[in-house]
């Protein structure tokens, strides 16, 4: 399994210059170009504020597998999205058998970048999910 990062499925097309529902549609219609259906499993990600108290989540959720996680007071989208990202590598591990490409789609652009740096990262968080990575990529 090769890993890869697209940092942009909307060919130059910045949320400043369109309406949401004309971006929604472009990331829709690329993510079907990119990432077609029949050959990709896609895993979308999801990290909204719980409740009133400012507590954080994080979720994922495809036609295999939903999973939705606290994830503490305060924290950022940064940390909503990595959460995300490692509670879908999570679940992928045991599912090994069920696909072949797999894309994880997620919205803050940092959390793909921390991700996919060749630095060593100082986030014992985004280590654990280079370690997945690794794992899945050896694994297929």
């Amino acid at each position: 399994m090769t890993v890869a990062t697209n940092l942009s499925l909307t060919e130059d097309l910045k949320k400043k210059d369109a309406f949401p529902v004309v971006l929604k549609l472009n990331a829709l219609e690329m993510t079907d170009l990119h990432y077609p259906k029949k050959d990709w499993l896609r895993i979308y990600t999801d990290g909204p504020q719980v409740d009133e108290t400012n507590a954080a989540g994080a979720g994922v959720h495809r036609r295999l597998f939903s999973q939705f996680d606290t994830v503490g007071v305060n924290k950022s989208s940064f940390d909503r999205d990595t959460e995300a990202v490692s509670l879908a590598l999570h679940q992928l591990m045991y599912r090994l058998q069920v696909f072949e490409k797999v894309v994880i789609l997620v919205d803050l652009k940092g959390a793909i970048q921390a991700v996919s740096s060749n630095t060593q990262p100082k986030s014992k968080k985004i280590n654990n999910i280079k370690g997945a990575l690794r794992h899945l990529q050896a694994f297929k």
